[in-house]
């Protein structure tokens, strides 16, 4: 009889019947005892077997997953469980986190690299994986006779972009770290090119052991040691919709000697959220079409490759790359789409053309905060060779952005945005190391940390940190276009000029830089035409009476020349290297002038300015003319006072802000310049009142399937009957032997002073198509076709009243169409970048074209410098 069979009332029955019944009752009490404690021990026994049983059962793994040839890390691999739906993937560093029975089988696939099956029986608790890249199945783009059933997934992905896409949101803030890497990569190629000098030096004996030595120390350290340069930056980053954007750098380091970069965020290498028809890589000034913007069915190829069960959600990985044929810039690579909303989870992007000279890879990660989808890490790698031939070794750059407590749709004080996009705090580079460690999202390598000690410790480093220096200032000169030198600044664009009346003009400027006085800034400059023989020189003042809303008062005196007809708008202070103007270089008539100015500047917007005026000057020209006003004429003799307003609105236009220097960093469109001015002329018996008013507007379009538009619209009028160098003078660019290279916003089969008036219009339009028409992967030849078409439209109330300078009017509109090729030629330039050439032919026609038809023909060069 078993126990568990046999009651209580048998089992006492039969101990009565061998003994006394007090002894029946003893054993009645300890049998209860026991049987209480027996089964609360099995209770417990139960228990305990069970978590052992499921201890056996399931185990917490780590992992990284990396490329079996190079070991760099694989992000977003999917990870599942052989025989269970459920999975995960690594993170942008190949780490990941997986809990699974002992006995269980990992299964690991990847986007181009071959499936791999991982038992985990006799593992360890940290697993280092490596995948084999499968060259013979790389996705290939099929035709399907059906529909695609990666496309409703697509479909579902562009129909909640509002509500998924960052820059949709009302508002956003957050603070991010960012850091960037630069080093040298290809050494092999680089070890060749150094093997192949040492073999040259031994020949001819020009360098000695000691140079040898040293490059090899050199080479070593930024192979093994150092990055060439570690940025790093603390940015607070606001965001209001539509325009409203501050980046507020709070913290900014360099290994680098010489930087005076302010630091890179992510939106310098890649767009913040991955949901716009176009993806601009500003650093590397390169578009491509997205795959999720409208239309891309008709481009690109969907497949899908995974889907990953995580929870009651589900992750669909789908490679993605242009269809054969299609001729675009597009790009190959990796989206995970989470079902939660149908959101971007995960993002790898890189150029479907790979002859491309700059490689990138673009890597986001998003993270779901209870309501909404927002990118957590962004990271963008690029790569492009440098050196001649035969010595050719590749910089590459890797920025990374991490994102820290965002705040979604929350209220934004107005005080927090001013009319700097990007502005880095005065005390952002004195920050300890300590203040750092706070800051940063993770640590620094020791090969990071090494960067920023090396190139002081290191005496092999002295010779490339001088280099470096005078590189950095360098750049600083190119893009602020000043030269500081202590507490002053050399503005260089007065340095040197050419125009065709002065020749070559020599000159020398000092601009403050006080950093005790920042609200104060004088500038004067003293010049010489080598051809006119006369001396020229200024004075200014400004006085900073609001920092944030860039309120200033400035006084200058000039004593110059100015060419007749010409006007200022606000766009046309740019710095000193944006556009080239070829047009300056060949203008030949000018007037002397003497004038006085006081002025105000007032931002009341980041993408707003104000510009109230008041301007005095005495004018003289230095050319045969006579204005006729009555019975009576002057002689070119003319004083002018007037007041007037000027007003520019860029509303997608970055201005960066470091100290007293500002650059306008992204030059977006549109832009909108207006001018309105009253005064009064002296120069005759009774003086002449005016009003001028001027209006001009420019703007771009990029269209995905047709190139880039880009056109100019003016439009001014005077009213009242003013001389010759107060009108307005169409700017045309054809002169005597003809214009040799292209400018912009000008005419190109127009003479230089063939047409004036008091009032106009113009238009310029330009047509880009690119790549599109074209296509032509030649390292020595790319050419884009381009499409151009200029009016002008003109009148004169009384042209009567100017003797002795020849103009015309252009009261039946003038015409003239050009078509030319860019990127004919390219010349590599350490084939980090090329000089290209081009070529044009502009028609005129229409009602002023000329009797001879070859006349009507103007032909130029056109020249860039391309990444």
């Amino acid at each position: 009889m078993s126990l568990q069979k046999c009651s209580y009332v048998s089992l006492m029955n039969t101990v009565g019947c061998f003994g006394s019944k007090k002894k029946a009752m003893r054993f009645e009490l300890k049998f209860l005892v026991w049987e209480k404690y027996a089964h609360l021990a099995s209770v417990l026994a139960c228990f305990v077997l069970s978590i052992t049983w499921l201890s056996a059962q399931n185990k917490t793994y780590l992992g990284k997953i990396q490329d079996a040839k190079s070991q760099e890390a694989l992000a977003f691999v999917s990870i599942g469980i052989k025989g269970n739906s459920q999975g995960t993937t690594t993170d942008l560093d190949g780490n990941f986190t997986v809990i699974a029975p002992s006995t269980a089988t990992l299964v690991i696939s990847y986007v181009g690299y071959q499936t791999k099956e991982v038992p985990l029986t006799n593992v360890g608790s940290f697993l280092l994986i490596s995948l084999a890249e499968d060259v013979l199945n790389l996705p290939e783009v099929t035709i399907r006779p059906k529909e695609n059933p990666a496309w409703g997934i697509i479909r579902k992905v562009l129909a909640n972009r509002p509500q998924n896409n960052p820059e949709a949101y009302n508002s956003y803030q957050y603070l991010s770290y960012n850091k960037s890497s630069f080093t040298v990569g290809n050494f092999q190629k680089f070890k060749e090119s150094l093997k192949k000098d040492k073999e040259k030096d031994a020949k001819t004996k020009q360098r000695s052991p000691e140079a040898i030595r040293r490059d090899s120390i050199i080479s070593d350290a930024l192979r093994n040691k150092m990055y060439l340069w570690v940025k790093e930056s603390a940015v607070e980053v606001f965001h209001k919709k539509p325009t409203q954007d501050k980046e507020r750098i709070i913290a900014s380091k360099s290994s680098l000697p010489g930087d005076f970069s302010m630091g890179f965020a992510a939106s310098d290498f890649q767009p913040f959220g991955f949901y716009k028809e176009v993806m601009s890589l500003t650093l590397a000034s390169l578009n491509f079409i997205n795959p999720i913007s409208d239309g891309t069915f008709n481009r690109y190829d969907f497949q899908i490759r995974d889907t990953i069960y995580q929870g009651e959600d589900s992750t669909f990985v789908i490679f993605y790359q242009p269809f054969k044929g299609k001729n675009f810039d597009g790009m190959r690579g990796v989206l995970h789409i989470n079902s939660n909303g149908y959101a971007m989870e995960n993002v790898i992007a890189s150029p479907a053309d790979t002859t491309l000279n700059i490689k990138f890879r673009v890597q986001q990660q998003y993270r779901f905060t209870g309501k909404y989808w927002f990118p957590e890490i962004l990271q963008t790698e690029l790569s492009m060779p440098i050196g001649n031939e035969g010595s050719t070794f590749d910089l590459q750059i890797r920025n990374r952005t991490q994102v820290k407590d965002p705040k979604i749709n929350e209220v934004i004080p107005a005080s927090v945005f001013n009319y700097a996009t990007r502005e880095q705090e005065a005390d952002a580079k004195q920050l300890s190391d300590e203040e750092w460690k706070t800051l940063r999202l993770d640590t620094l390598s020791t090969r990071e940390q090494n960067s920023y000690t090396l190139w002081d410790s290191l005496p092999e480093l002295k010779g490339p940190r001088n280099l470096f220096k005078f590189l950095g200032g360098s750049a600083k000169a190119y893009y602020t276009g000043m030269l500081p030198i202590g507490q002053f600044e050399i503005p260089l664009r007065d340095v040197i000029g050419l125009n065709g009346y002065e020749g070559y003009r020599l000159g020398l400027a000092l601009r403050s830089n006080f950093k005790n006085l920042s609200w104060l800034q004088l500038r004067g400059y003293v010049a010489y035409g080598l051809k006119d023989e006369a001396w020229k020189y200024g004075l200014r003042s400004e006085f900073l009476l609001s920092k944030q809303k860039d309120l200033r008062l400035r006084l200058s005196y000039r004593r110059d020349l100015n060419e007749p007809g010409s006007f200022n708008i606000l766009s046309d202070n740019t710095p000193l290297l944006g556009r080239i103007a070829p047009r300056n270089w060949i203008r030949n008539r000018m007037d002397s002038i003497e004038s006085f100015r006081t002025e105000l500047f007032y931002r009341p917007s980041a993408h707003l300015q104000f510009n109230p005026y008041w301007h005095r000057e005495s004018r003289q020209t230095t050319y045969p003319y006579s204005f006729v006003k009555g019975e009576s004429i002057s002689n070119g003799t003319f004083r002018k006072e007037e007041i007037g307003l000027n007003m520019r609105f860029a509303p997608k236009e970055w201005l960066h802000k470091d100290g007293i220097t500002e650059t306008i960093y992204y030059f977006t469109y549109p832009v909108f310049d207006f001018q309105v001015a009253q005064g009064k002329i002296n120069g005759g018996p009774s003086p002449i009142n005016f009003t001028r008013l001027i209006l001009s507007m420019e703007a771009q379009n990029t269209s995905k399937a047709f190139g880039k538009s880009i056109f100019r619209l003016m439009g001014g009028m005077m009213l009242g009957n003013v001389p010759y160098p107060y009108l307005f003078n169409a700017p045309g660019v054809r002169r005597e032997g003809g214009s040799p290279i292209f400018s912009y916003h000008v005419f190109q089969t127009m003479g230089l002073y063939e047409f004036a008036g008091d009032r106009f219009a113009y238009l310029f339009f330009e047509h880009n198509f690119g790549k599109l028409l074209l296509k032509i992967n030649s390292k020595y030849s790319q050419p884009e076709i381009a499409l151009a078409q200029n009016i002008a439209w003109g009148n004169l109330l009384n042209k009567e009243a100017h003797q002795e300078v020849e103009f015309n009017t252009l009261d039946k509109g003038y015409y003239e169409t050009g078509l030319y090729l860019r990127n004919l030629l390219l010349i590599p330039i350490l084939k980090a970048a090329k000089f290209s050439a081009g070529i044009g032919a502009f028609y005129r026609w229409g009602p002023y074209s000329l009797p001879e038809r070859k006349d009507n023909f103007s032909y130029q060069f056109n020249f860039y410098f391309t990444l």
